[in-house]
């Protein structure tokens, strides 16, 4: 009797657990997305009329790659991406 009342209760604690967890995520889930963890991503695409979307031009941003480390992302006056190295933003159209 004793084993059957500590695995309900213990069933019990997880249950609410995730019932709560869930129901948090559900209603401040995007909020706190959106607010605290990814307030710093700087949008790096535009719509295309083809394309799905292409890369903005002169671009020279930092960026995200799956939320896992930060990287510089620059492209050159047509959109390609480019090295973020010695770029010169002011050459000349072929």
């Amino acid at each position: 009797m004793f084993k059957i009342k500590k695995l309900l209760q213990s069933f019990f604690i997880i249950f609410t657990t995730i019932l709560l967890t869930l129901t948090l995520d559900f209603f401040i889930g995007d909020y706190i997305f959106k607010n605290i963890i990814k307030p710093n991503d700087l949008k790096k695409n535009v719509t295309h009329s083809v394309y799905h979307h292409e890369l903005k031009k002169n671009l020279n941003k930092p960026t995200w790659y799956n939320n896992v480390f930060k990287h510089q992302i620059c492209t050159d006056i047509y959109g390609f991406k480019t090295s973020c190295r010695g770029n010169k933003r002011d050459m000349k159209r072929i």
